[in-house]
Formats: structure tokens, C-alpha cells, sequence
């Protein structure tokens, strides 16, 4: 499998997880950061000895210092990846929080809410656009 079908295999997958994860409830998202905080640590050699032929891979094909200071991992920068999802874990869960909502003279409710991000609808005309290309569409 090549890098593009590869980087496409697994972008598939994480939009499926992230349709599941969306209607996860917060206690199992906050205890799946918890523990991917422990798995980073846990594996923190491995990843390090990985990061490390990824390193001479890439500086043997000619990437420049600065980028292989950004791409090279510590054991501080991955207790600092550990640590940033342990904060993660202890935000409040944005998902279904009211943004803005007003009653209306009829007594009804209209809102706002935040809620997962997923791939955009398709135009109700039939053309098969999304929303974000609706003001192509014609057919609207």
C-alpha cells in the first residue's frame, strides 16, 4: 500500500470513529483521553525509537533542520502530549452545549447548539453537492 492510499485508509477511519465518538457520552470520551495520556507513556520508547529512523529517513532525503526539530519527539514533548490530553480530558465537553437561542412569539424555542463535526449534508435539489458548494448549485 502506498503513502496516499495509506494517509487514505486511515482518514476513512477517523471518520467513522468520529461519528461514533460524536454520540459518545463525555465519561467514555474523558476516559479514552486518559487513556491515550497512559498509552503515550506507556509506549514512550517505542515511540521514540520509531521517531528516531523516521528522523534519519527523513534527513537522509534532504528535510531541512527546522523541520526535523518539529518532528523530532523527547520524552518531554511526549509527557507534554500526555499532559495537553489530560487537559482535554478535564474541559467541559462542548458537544450539545446551547450557543444562542431566543422564544419566539408563538412560545416556540429557536437555538443554536454545538454539536460534532461531520461531513457536510448533501443540497436537497439533487445535484449531490454539498453545503458548502450550494451556492454552485443551480438546482437550489
Amino acid at each position: 500500500m502506498d503513502t496516499y492510499e495509506l494517509v487514505k485508509t486511515k482518514a476513512a477511519a477517523a471518520k467513522k470513529a468520529a461519528a461514533k465518538l460524536a454520540v459518545t457520552s463525555t465519561a467514555v470520551k474523558n476516559k479514552a483521553l486518559l487513556a491515550m495520556a497512559e498509552a503515550l507513556l506507556a509506549k514512550q520508547e517505542e515511540i521514540l525509537a520509531a521517531n528516531a529512523l523516521d528522523m534519519e529517513r527523513a534527513a537522509a532525503k534532504g528535510m531541512k533542520s527546522s523541520m526535523l526539530d518539529r518532528l523530532k519527539l523527547t520524552a518531554a514533548r511526549i509527557e507534554g502530549m500526555a499532559d495537553g490530553l489530560r487537559q482535554v480530558a478535564n474541559l467541559p465537553d462542548p458537544v450539545g452545549n446551547v450557543l444562542d437561542g431566543k422564544t419566539l412569539a408563538n412560545g416556540g424555542a429557536l437555538g443554536r447548539n454545538r454539536h460534532h463535526l461531520r461531513s457536510a449534508p448533501q443540497c436537497n435539489c439533487g445535484c449531490g453537492r454539498t453545503v458548502p458548494e450550494i451556492w454552485q448549485c443551480g438546482g437550489a
